[in-house]
């Protein structure tokens, strides 16, 4: 499956494809039910159907990554001018950075 997202970075739009492998096991064999390295769903033989939305959500969800990037060398946007790195380069300098541990640096002197 696939879906059109925008890149955490540079705000890109690209197709982010997934394929995944899973197997899913309905079954009324209680023997298969009890083994533990089958993920298996019982099935008893007076039903005649299953409400899969659940499993189908909880799947999709965790195979959603965090963060979607269009490349895992994706160089994002410019902090100063907006530039997207990705096409091109601009010449902002980058002068210094504030971190949260800059107040701690200031306490030490």
């Amino acid at each position: 499956f696939s879906f059109l997202k925008s890149c955490d970075r540079c705000l890109e739009k690209f197709e982010d494809v997934h394929n995944p492998a899973f197997k899913l096991w309905l079954t009324s064999n209680m023997d298969l039910i009890k083994d533990e390295n089958i993920d298996v769903i019982p099935f008893p033989n007076t039903m005649s159907n299953i409400d899969l939305k659940n499993f189908f959500h909880d799947f999709i969800f965790l195979e959603d990554p965090l963060k979607y990037l269009c490349s895992n060398d994706c160089k994002g946007l410019c902090h100063h001018c907006g530039l997207n790195l990705n096409d091109n380069s601009c010449n902002c300098v980058t002068i210094s950075t504030d971190t949260p541990f800059d107040m701690l640096e200031n306490m030490v002197r």
